[in-house]
């Protein structure tokens, strides 16, 4: 090689580099925005409720892979990482002399825990506005499971350290234009999980938001979740998309500059998406229907453990239950204005949840009924089975 094309190796090198370094801090810089800007209303609509299963994917996503990206940043500016050697004994092949050897899969890995929470919340969003459906939610499972599997093998497989000129600095990922279709899979199976969601969470909101207009109800919560399901796909479809382009595209020390930005853009959609129903459950009342409720059942001690109040956001909160996932014209719940229902406030779940009644079942008289708010209640359900053996 002459020495004019290795000095503009050397330039090249040195661009893709600081390119790859600035794009990275910029997703940094975005992700540290928008915690601040958005800190109150975590602590409001996440931390002031029952501590849950949803809480602590929450904290994964939010807090944990906030942590886990900063190791990251001083990869692409610490000289220690590249320069110097490390002494590893009894671990797996792919270990290498440097401390870059031993690092550049870690974004990887934590890219496919990350995708392993956020699907986590998907899926208990999907159980709980499909009537505690465990089809609904298998069906993410799978999908997330092959993702998942398919992200680590990948990653160990077709990934390797960018290799630079002596003297610059930066542990990133690279990969040969021989495995970029193969690496490609690595945000593929992540469109595929995405799209199942989004067809899922779209087909039960349309139908409930239709539903909830028909008899006249708000549907503003059902509108919010349909509305949000569909900016979410579109935002990560296209940045997924983007990245699919580069890794096809560009060179190999550039394939994977959008992949910082894309698991932190991953985590801002997720969290911004939660708060959004949390908000706009709390607009419609701090009140919600029951996930047992809407589906004639008992809700169980693990699902409350689990679920917490995630069944009552992601479901619409009319005082009568009429948004039930069952339709109340096939389930003989036309008469919804006395239809019995059970309403939980969102404080908490524990043994001691006061339940309290509206609207017993009672014949038709013709006669107009008055309807109560169950806030206004002053019974408890012990109250009510005091009172009447048959607890009615």
């Amino acid at each position: 090689m002459s020495d004019e094309a290795s000095v503009h190796a050397v330039v090249l090198s040195a661009t893709h580099l600081r390119a790859a370094k600035s794009y990275a801090l910029a997703a940094f810089t975005m992700m540290v925005y928008d915690i601040t800007i958005t800190f109150s209303q975590e602590v409001e609509k996440v931390w002031k409720r029952r501590f849950s299963g949803l809480t602590i994917l929450w904290f994964l996503n939010r807090w944990i892979f906030f942590l886990a990206t900063i190791p990251t940043l001083f990869s692409f500016h610490d000289p220690r990482w590249t320069d110097k050697p490390i002494q590893l004994t009894n671990l797996p092949p792919f270990v290498g002399d440097s401390r870059c050897e031993a690092y550049f899969r870690y974004p990887g890995i934590v890219a496919a825990f990350q995708r392993l929470f956020i699907g986590s919340v998907f899926m208990l969003r999907t159980y709980a506005i499909y009537g505690r459906s465990l089809v609904a939610a298998g069906i993410i499972a799978l999908f997330l499971i092959a993702e998942f599997v398919t992200k680590l093998v990948i990653n160990f497989k077709f990934g390797s350290a960018v290799q630079l000129p002596k003297g610059m600095v930066g542990c990133i990922l690279a990969v040969d234009d021989a495995h970029s279709k193969d690496f490609s899979w690595f945000y593929t199976t992540e469109l595929m999980t995405d799209f199942v969601v989004l067809v899922l969470t779209v087909t039960r909101s349309y139908k409930e938001f239709r539903r909830v207009r028909r008899v006249g109800e708000p549907a503003r919560l059902w509108r919010v979740i349909l509305k949000d399901g569909i900016i979410y796909f579109l935002l990560i479809f296209s940045a997924n998309v983007m990245t699919l382009v580069f890794f096809l595209a560009m060179p190999s020390d550039l394939k994977a500059i959008n992949a910082s930005f894309i698991v932190m853009f991953n985590s801002l959609l997720t969290a911004r998406l939660i708060l959004n129903l949390k908000s706009v459950s709390t607009r419609e009342g701090s009140r919600g229907v029951s996930t047992a409720a809407a589906t004639g059942g008992t809700t169980s001690r693990w699902e409350a453990a689990v679920l917490g109040d995630v069944g009552n956001d992601f479901e619409d909160d009319d005082r009568l239950g009429k948004m039930g996932f069952a339709d109340p014209e096939s389930s003989g719940l036309s008469g919804l204005s006395e239809t019995t229902t059970l309403v939980h406030r969102n404080s908490g779940y524990d043994d001691g949840m006061a339940f309290e009644m509206t609207n017993r079942n009672r014949p038709n008289s013709g006669s107009s009924l008055p309807v109560y708010s169950p806030l206004d209640s002053p019974y408890t359900q012990s109250d009510i089975s005091s009172k009447d053996p048959n607890g009615l």
